[in-house]
């Protein structure tokens, strides 16, 4: 596909795909594209954004919105601000959404930027949905002059809701007396994470938690693990944990710093 590679549409941050005209092109045609697929086209179309630490977020997020308050249909945008892609698909599937947006570039450097499309159910689209909508894309162009407009935008509580969900699984304080080593790559695990191992009763040492917006995965995380066994070994932690930058892989390492396989 011309578009779409293996896990969504992914390019530099300068790059072609990431260009602010591609983008409200992309965020013009999922409007159509949804608008068009409506039982009631008048009804609103409820559309969840999430997002990693990269500082190219924002701006990716203002031009698709952009692109998609263009194409005429009602939409609804709520925004869950920086979430790990699996809070993003749990805030689709809670709200009922047939469309989320999730822009990471998941364990590539803050030099990329992508965008990860969710379907109804908080379900990554399929390859044939992916192919078919390409097509659409390819064929749609902005309406000229293209204009700004300014969507309206809801903040969702998706990161509050997601803790509370994984929490929620465990059992008490089933992790008191175990001491891990957290590596969240300066990513979009670098809250909840922590606070769902310490909730659960965790002593926690953390690495790769302080995000700048240009240092996510940034010699840390899931494809870095060196880091996170040697501190393992350091401060004779139970287990080590990465995950890399949008927080959908997960390396561990055990407690003599070897990095298990799966």
């Amino acid at each position: 596909m011309k578009f779409f590679g293996t896990d969504g549409i992914r390019d530099a941050v300068n790059g072609p795909l990431m260009e602010d005209a591609f983008l409200s092109r992309l965020g013009y045609a999922l409007g159509l594209w949804f608008h068009r697929a409506m039982a009631t086209p008048a009804q609103p179309i409820r559309v969840v954004f999430g997002r990693d630490t990269r500082a190219s977020g924002p701006r990716i997020q203002k031009a698709i919105a952009e692109g998609l308050a263009q194409s005429g249909a009602s939409i609804e945008l709520h925004d869950c601000g920086v979430v790990p892609t699996p809070a993003l698909a749990s805030a689709v599937m809670r709200l009922g959404a047939p469309l989320g947006i999730m822009l990471t570039a998941s364990h590539n450097s803050a030099t990329d930027n992508g965008v990860k499309l969710f379907k109804a159910g908080g379900l990554k689209w399929p390859d044939d949905e992916e192919r078919a909508f390409e097509g659409f894309l390819e064929a749609t162009l902005l309406p000229e002059p293209a204009h700004s407009v300014q969507p309206t935008v809801m903040d969702e509580p998706a990161r509050e809701a997601y803790v509370g969900a994984i929490q929620a699984i465990g059992s008490g304080r089933m992790l008191a007396g175990k001491k891990i080593i957290l590596d969240t790559a300066n990513g979009a695990t670098y809250e909840t994470s922590a606070e769902v191992l310490r909730a659960l009763g965790a002593e926690l040492i953390c690495i790769g938690d302080h995000p700048d917006g240009n240092n996510i995965n940034a010699g840390c995380g899931s494809e870095y693990p060196a880091k996170l066994c040697e501190a393992v070994l350091d401060e004779r932690a139970d287990i080590g944990i990465a995950h890399d930058g949008d927080g959908d892989r997960l390396v561990v390492c055990d407690e003599q710093g070897c990095v298990l396989p799966g």
